[in-house]
């Protein structure tokens, strides 16, 4: 993306710990800062993010964290405006706010507002997505100070149906272009305890990770789907009987390249070599994470 960094899934969410950070410790309302988005290409980790964010602050300053992650795609105006009713009066019409947006105002509770594939939303719940990030209320309801708000979206390279964003709306956000890292994705598969075969594979073929959308077809490897296919061939003992299954996941170009490495793992009395060192690599990496000094 022109003139937008990018950043790995690690680095991107440093960076908001840094900044949601200072703003907690200078007791600033998270509005003092932008609002951030985050593009990249379906499954690359920007979910990830808002939820590694939210961890830490949690650890962090022992806050309860409330995150919404709503799918604005899948809501019309009146889910997000609420119900008009007349006033005890008869005389005005006010708004009956929906129960998704009563944020917890209380000093001990982080908000995390995750308005995903913002750009994807009708035009009409775009304009009301935009003015929570933007104004941070909806007509008479106001966000709570305690409010963090992410946004989201694919791009147009993705293949995606999005729209464009307006140069006047561009410059209300800070934009990272979130990117894909293999160094990082295997030490997120050792602790999420994924399949030491699908990390030994990309750990010798790394441009698997994550394919070119701008190429691929309807099934293509991610990040995301990586962690599926882990999750898949667990439930199976014969995992000739779900060849078929694997490809609807990374795609068949991926899928040729990966089956064969797998059987060959899978023979009686053939111990999966590039799979223990891998592992021993990865568990050394995060010791050394763990005790590296703070600089």
């Amino acid at each position: 993306m022109k003139n937008v960094p990018q950043v790995t899934v690690n680095e991107c969410a440093k960076q908001l710990e840094l900044i949601y950070s200072k703003c907690i410790e200078k007791k600033v309302s998270f509005s003092y800062v932008l609002a951030p988005f985050l593009w990249g290409p379906p499954g690359i980790g920007k979910s990830t993010v808002v939820k590694e964010l939210g961890e830490f602050l949690s650890k962090k300053y022992h806050k309860q964290i409330n995150l919404l992650d709503l799918r604005l795609y899948e809501y019309n105006p009146v889910d997000l405006k609420g119900i008009p009713y007349k006033d005890e009066s008869s005389t005005f019409t006010t708004w009956l706010m929906p129960k998704i947006l009563d944020f917890d105002r209380s000093d001990d509770v982080i908000n995390i507002l995750f308005l995903d594939e913002l750009l994807s939303a009708k035009e009409s719940v775009q304009a009301v997505g935009l003015q929570i990030v933007l104004d941070r209320k909806i007509d008479q309801y106001v966000l709570p100070d305690n409010t963090i708000v992410i946004a989201a979206s694919n791009r147009k390279e993705d293949r995606s149906f999005t729209t464009n964003m307006s140069m006047a709306l561009a410059n209300r956000f800070s934009h990272y272009d979130v990117v894909s890292n293999p160094g990082e994705w295997k030490a997120y598969a050792y602790e999420k305890h994924l399949d030491p075969r699908i990390v030994a594979f990309l750990s010798f073929h790394p441009s698997y990770l994550s394919e070119d959308i701008k190429d691929a077809g309807y099934a293509f490897s991610s990040p995301r789907s990586w962690e599926k296919v882990s999750n898949l061939i667990s439930l199976f003992d014969d995992l000739s009987e779900i060849q078929s299954s694997i490809a609807s996941y990374i795609g068949e170009g991926t899928a040729m390249e990966f089956l064969p490495r797998l059987r060959q793992t899978l023979q009686q009395g053939v111990p999966c070599v590039r799979c223990a060192i891998t592992q021993r690599r990865i568990r050394r990496q995060h010791d050394l994470q763990d005790y590296a000094p703070q600089i």
